[in-house]
């Protein structure tokens, strides 16, 4: 299975839990799919590919085990427990949309559509706002752009989508007494909304907090390439934590993550997170693996 779909589906596991129902009309699910159909075991899901880790979600993320030797348990009890082979025609039927189901019963597809709110006990704890559609570098392993739909979609976020936004969070939060409602701006590359853009969200965003005293704090997943000085201003006054993508080394990070010209981005990142380093700002490192390194 490609790290990118762990990573895909282990995020989709942490944010929504066993039990939860993703709805997608995105196409390039279909990739994903692929990986996880009809190959699940008692403690995981058992690649078909020889030699491949094998893998077992959990709560929270996956464990990993090489693929000749014993699996590890899952400590909060093993949710993925039957066999099920989906074809692809059968998925392809109904309304042309997907449904991606993360339960206790293990990782399947749907044709069905569940119906109703699918948080109707769990209102939603966090919030990925996409607030660009394009990006500024060409890597080959982005999931993002593999609809060609995507380039239909409006470039930024605008500013009445961004004030009805800012309406439906401050509903949300009351209605449901939230002592805290974390924000992650993602793209597309994010900082191409603009730098205004992130003082406007996060001033809002703090006038929001004083009415209802729900902490919303804000955090930006970038590749790094557009931070300047005006952007540490603004991660550093606005208290925005911001997660840089760097996937290792040069030699290894631009293999995948390179300009539309075909250069490696490592350098621009480099640069970009010792910036970030040396101003008071909270800052992680997002790595997608390759286990061939």
């Amino acid at each position: 299975m490609p790290v990118l779909s762990l990573k895909i589906i282990a995020s989709l596991l942490q944010m929504h839990g066993p039990g939860a129902t993703i709805q997608s009309d995105h196409q390039g699910i279909d990739a994903i799919l692929d990986d996880v159909r009809g190959q699940i075991s008692e403690e995981g899901v058992v690649l078909p590919t020889p030699g491949v880790t094998d893998v077992a979600f959990r709560r929270g993320g996956f464990v990993r085990g090489g693929g000749g030797s014993k699996r590890r348990r899952i400590p909060q009890g093993r949710i993925c427990r039957s066999r099920r082979r989906v074809s692809q025609r059968r998925v392809r039927q109904g309304l042309g949309r997907s449904f991606l189901v993360l339960s206790r019963s293990g990782v399947r597809m749907s044709t069905h559509d569940p119906g109703g709110p699918v948080f109707q006990d769990q209102p939603i704890a966090q919030l990925l706002i996409k607030v660009a559609s394009r990006c500024n570098i060409d890597c080959s392993y982005c999931y993002w752009f593999r609809d060609a739909a995507v380039y239909s979609k409006p470039k930024l976020m605008a500013q009445e989508v961004l004030q009805q936004l800012l309406w439906r969070i401050e509903e949300h939060v009351i209605n449901n007494s939230l002592p805290e409602f974390p924000l992650i701006l993602h793209g597309g590359e994010p900082l191409l909304w603009g730098v205004e853009n992130f003082y406007r969200i996060s001033e809002a965003c703090e006038t929001i907090s004083a009415r209802t005293n729900c902490a919303i704090p804000i955090a930006v997943t970038t590749n790094g390439i557009l931070i300047d000085e005006a952007w540490l201003d603004c991660f550093e006054t606005r208290d925005i934590a911001v997660a840089i993508s760097l996937d290792g080394p040069a030699h290894i990070h631009d293999i995948n993550r390179r300009t539309f010209q075909g250069t490696g981005t490592h350098a621009a990142v480099e640069r970009a997170a010792r910036l970030l380093t040396s101003r008071d700002i909270n800052v992680t490192a997002l790595a997608v693996c390759n286990p061939a390194h």
